[in-house]
């Protein structure tokens, strides 16, 4: 019988739970605890409004 999880499927989690992690101790200490998240989707709107406001120039 397969297994239920396909090999493709098992390494996808396992790099899911290795990113699923605390952040360092040094990092906050070095960032003095100002950790920011920047998405995709926020690099994407300013990209659009850089965009925009080169056209209207």
């Amino acid at each position: 019988m397969p297994s239920h999880k396909t090999f493709i499927i098992k390494k996808k989690l396992a790099k899911k739970m290795r990113q699923n992690r605390p952040i360092p101790h040094w990092i906050r200490m070095r960032t003095d605890n100002t950790i920011r998240f920047v998405s995709s989707v926020i690099y994407r709107f300013v990209l659009e409004i850089n965009r925009e406001s080169n056209l209207s120039t």
